[in-house]
């Protein structure tokens, strides 16, 4: 019945719901969310409980995503929670998610090197970089200006990622 339908098989067992009542079994996923989101099950809970549950569960989920979002989108199943996040009718939180990449206030000195902003460490990871591009993809125009304004203002960094774009393996080269 309802959300739990679609749950992973491994999690219906935890649902009675002649005895448990829903809001126990959601106030746990919340109270565990950054832990289920970067396991390979848990992630699944999570990303439902982001298309199905109530506002007032999504805001809670989305502040925990946003406070984690490098950890998760550099990790294999965190990185499917973040993808999902973005596709959420919910630009202010796709605001608050490119200001905290691209934030230059965490480098007083103004050194820009490459592991200097957030945003340049998902480009390189093999799992962040597609939540760069979900966040590209899915953003509004805000985000996309403070993306190429971010790429126009720094763009001594093209340079060091065309070594490495999207984190996209070397080619093997062929012993003979």
């Amino acid at each position: 019945k309802g959300p739990w339908k679609t749950l992973p098989k491994s999690s219906s067992n935890l649902v009675n719901q002649d005895k448990i009542d829903i809001s126990e079994i959601i106030n746990y996923c919340l109270n565990h969310a950054n832990r289920l989101c970067k396991c390979s099950n848990g992630n699944y809970v999570i990303q439902q409980l982001l298309e199905q549950s109530d506002d007032n569960h999504k805001v809670v989920l989305l502040q925990i995503i946003c406070e984690n979002f490098v950890s998760l989108s550099m990790n294999k199943f965190g990185s499917n929670v973040c993808q999902k996040s973005l596709l959420l009718p919910c630009p202010s939180f796709l605001h608050l998610v490119i200001d905290s990449l691209l934030d230059e206030d965490d480098y007083p000195e103004y050194n820009f090197s490459l592991v200097s902003f957030s945003i340049i460490q998902l480009m390189k990871n093999n799992f962040g970089n597609y939540v760069v591009q979900s966040l590209f993809k899915n953003g509004d125009d805000y985000v996309k200006n403070k993306l190429f304004e971010f790429i126009v203002n720094h763009a001594h960094l093209l340079a060091e990622l065309k070594k490495n774009v999207f984190a996209l393996p070397e080619p093997r080269s062929r012993v003979r």
